[in-house]
């Protein structure tokens, strides 16, 4: 019985270790590289469905012009995404003020 407890009573220390170790930031570090590792060691993984994401970059607004840009031009680049035949088109835009190009 008296060993029992001594097991009982080092299995109880070594969760509170782990628990006090759970909250510093070295456990912190060690649980991202970790976590890193795994995710390097998974290899690539291939998405389950393919989604392009168009977004508007520095180059696009060298080529195209500054932003806010037109309604007209935003047609357009939707006209060219609607060429790739996609299953759908989500676009996040607020287009709050009055245009010439209704």
């Amino acid at each position: 019985m008296k060993h029992l407890l001594i097991v009982a009573g080092a299995c109880m220390g070594v969760a509170l270790a782990v628990l006090l170790l759970s909250w510093s930031p070295v456990f912190s570090s060690f649980n991202s590289f970790d976590y890193d590792f795994t995710l390097r060691s998974a290899g690539e993984l291939k998405p389950a469905s393919p989604v392009t994401v168009v977004a508007i970059d520095e180059e696009s607004l060298r080529r195209v012009g500054q932003w806010p840009w037109t309604r007209d031009k935003l047609a357009r680049l939707i006209d060219r995404i609607q060429a790739g035949v996609p299953a759908v088109v989500a676009i996040d835009e607020i287009l709050d003020d009055a245009s010439p190009n209704v």
